[in-house]
């Protein structure tokens, strides 16, 4: 049984709080700085006399891409600072809509809701329609957040998810290398860049290499899907659980997650620590309606 309270009699309201607000607003002028500031290294490095000239290509790939990529994810957070006035959200029963327009001016019917996408780094949700046009984007930080969530999981129209033919959900290789690889890089940057400190050098270099071994240990690889019970596997273990034992099943932000902030938790026994799902080939929202259709099955 889920754990969603019903619908209340009056509208449910969702603000950004005022902090995140400013935040909002000052991001795109942070990330400007640093564009200009990485854009500038070749040249303020030039002008100084006690520069190491051996990392002058260094510097260069540093302010084309540094600056580059700052540049990019300026432009990106000028469309949500723009939007700060528009994001609290308002939803109920029939639909849901900018809280500043009004019901009667902004409504989104739950019928026009067919499709979810998610953009994790960006920490949004957007609201699709049949035709594929974005019809209410949501921030991940307002307030209560899973909870308007699971209000649009509950009422939106989405098309029956496939279950798998195998009843497996597996993690992509490609994204297991990829995190590998990004630690692994990461790691060879830290031995690049030693001068003079070379144990700060390898310390930074462990870091990285016990976080990626650390993640890839502990991210879900594979998913199965029994009429009776589930098997979850990592790289170097296996569970079980039994379709009874889950009470409740809910999508959720984990803030220690910068790329997969949002999760999938099964909420067993009240002091058995919630299985949290992450990583794998589906997104949350899809994650979410595998596993309620799996807990609806027959008894």
């Amino acid at each position: 049984m889920s754990s969603m309270p019903p619908w209340p009699v009056a509208a449910e309201h969702f603000e950004m709080p005022r902090v995140m607000r400013w935040l909002y607003w000052l991001a795109p002028w942070m990330t400007a700085g640093t564009a200009v500031f990485l854009a500038m290294l070749p040249f303020t490095a030039a002008d100084d006399p006690q520069s190491c000239h051996d990392n002058s290509a260094l510097l260069a790939w540093v302010a084309v891409l540094g600056g580059g990529a700052f540049g990019l994810l300026t432009l990106a957070l000028l469309g949500p600072a723009r939007r700060v006035g528009r994001t609290a959200t308002s939803v109920d029963g029939d639909g849901l809509w900018a809280t500043r327009d009004g019901k009667a001016a902004g409504l989104v019917p739950w019928t026009h809701i067919t499709a979810l996408r998610d953009w994790p780094l960006l920490k949004r949700l957007e609201l699709l329609d049949a035709a594929g046009h974005v019809r209410a984007s949501l921030e991940c930080v307002l307030t209560d957040f899973s909870r308007l969530r699971m209000r649009v999981l509950e009422r939106a129209v989405l098309p029956p998810f496939a279950m798998p033919p195998d009843g497996v959900v597996r993690q992509p290789w490609s994204s297991r290398a990829l995190r590998l690889a990004g630690a692994a890089g990461m790691a060879a940057l830290c031995l690049w860049l030693q001068d003079d400190k070379p144990w700060t050098a390898y310390g930074g270099a462990a870091f990285f290499l016990v976080l990626g071994a650390w993640d890839f240990a502990t991210t879900p690889s594979l998913l199965r899907l029994r009429p009776e019970s589930l098997e979850v596997g990592w790289p170097f273990r296996q569970i079980s659980i039994t379709r009874a034992s889950v009470r409740d099943i809910s999508v959720e932000d984990d803030p220690q997650q910068l790329l997969e902030g949002t999760v999938v938790a099964l909420h067993r026994a009240p002091d058995v620590p919630p299985l949290v799902l992450r990583g794998l080939k589906t997104t949350p929202a899809e994650l979410y309606r595998l596993l309620r259709a799996w807990q609806a099955g027959p008894r």
